[in-house]
């Protein structure tokens, strides 16, 4: 018997009760990469038909936070590739991501709604950002801000909240509310 070896990715959902011990379980086991989050299918009731219906379920322009924040926590700590998937519109969320960490960007909505070619626009707002930083490549960016280039302890946890418990008026400068 022969075996094959071929680069695996895992596809990810928000719902592991704890994300992080599940990917390092799955980086020990040999996983070549992670795509965070996959965008489950999420069905509706129609009230007027009383019909269960299956609306076309696209990201939003924030729905990149949660993906950033694991990219962040993930960076130099797994083998694996790191994928950032949802809500990835414009080439500022790509720097983000890179930023945290993440090897690649999916994006799937930005093509729905702009078409294929927004492709080039999101590429050259990113490089036009990396030329205004100085960044040669991506690589020269990504992780930077992950949290194991950090000092800050709570950072990509839950520092905001606990900025506000401990002192509401500082809490809300330091994380102002939109």
């Amino acid at each position: 018997m022969q075996a094959v070896s071929i680069p695996a990715s895992v596809r990810l959902s928000t719902f592991y009760s704890n994300p992080l011990n599940i990917i390092r379980r799955m980086d020990a086991a040999g996983v070549s990469g992670f795509v965070l989050f996959n965008r489950l299918f999420e069905p509706d009731i129609d009230l007027e038909k009383e019909e269960l219906c299956s609306p076309f379920n696209l990201s939003h322009d924030t729905d990149y936070r949660l993906p950033l924040r694991y990219a962040g926590l993930l960076e130099g700590t797994v083998r694996a590739s790191i994928c950032c998937s949802s809500g990835f519109l414009e080439g500022e969320q790509v720097a983000r991501a890179l930023l945290a960490g993440a090897d690649v960007v999916q994006v799937v909505t930005a093509l729905f709604k702009s078409g294929v070619s927004h492709i080039q626009t999101m590429r050259r707002d990113l490089d036009a950002w990396m030329g205004e930083k100085d960044y040669a490549s991506a690589s020269d960016c990504r992780g930077k801000l992950s949290k194991r280039h950090l000092n800050d302890p709570f950072a990509y946890t839950r520092g905001q909240y606990a900025a506000l418990l401990m002192n509401p008026r500082e809490g809300l400068e330091q994380y102002p509310v939109p």
